[in-house]
């Protein structure tokens, strides 16, 4: 199957230059090489809340002299399609980045961008349904877990029954009416 994956800000994000945001997508713990991306900043700007902050499947420099002219906000460039698995359990999203050192600002800032045709999830990664690890400073590895996997693209409801009741109970009430069902 065919999906675009993007970070997306959840909040304004400032960058210098030197900024950086690398990332790629592992799949069974295997790097898929065309997923590479990197998003360099050479310039002084601020990333709106909503706007892409970094993608997967190419390599950006933003400077100054390469923006357009006139008053427009800064967004990275769109993502490349990329070919994945159908079991998305299997996937696991590795970034590298000088943006942020601390996971927890990591986690508050951003959030995965999943685009299949012309319809799109944004998916915190402050959410409950998101495993976050933090192997080293400005390292980390995104996991979303299995269950969402149906709530994104439809199929059979989430199994939501291995939960506690009260977020069993959230997800009846918050979550699950935003992906549809």
């Amino acid at each position: 199957m065919q999906l675009i994956f993007e970070w997306v800000a959840q909040h304004a994000i400032d960058v210098t230059p030197g900024s950086f945001f690398a990332s790629a997508i592992l799949s069974d713990g295997a790097v898929m090489e065309e997923s590479r991306g990197r998003d360099d900043f050479q310039l002084h700007g601020v990333l709106l809340p909503r706007k892409r902050v970094a993608g997967f499947g190419r390599q950006e420099v933003y400077q100054l002299d390469t923006l357009p002219a006139g008053l427009s906000t800064l967004e990275a460039v769109p993502s490349q399609p990329l070919q994945v698995p159908d079991d998305l359990d299997q996937l696991t999203f590795e970034v590298n980045t000088n943006m942020f050192y601390d996971q927890g600002l990591f986690s508050h800032y951003l959030s995965l961008r999943i685009s299949k045709d012309s319809t799109y999830q944004e998916i915190p990664l402050s959410s409950p349904v998101v495993a976050v690890d933090w192997p080293s400073r400005g390292v980390y590895r995104v996991k979303v877990k299995p269950f969402l996997r149906a709530a994104l693209w439809g199929g059979e409801r989430p199994l939501i029954a291995r939960f506690s009741p009260r977020c069993a109970e959230q997800w009846e009430q918050i979550l699950l009416p935003e992906f549809g069902f």
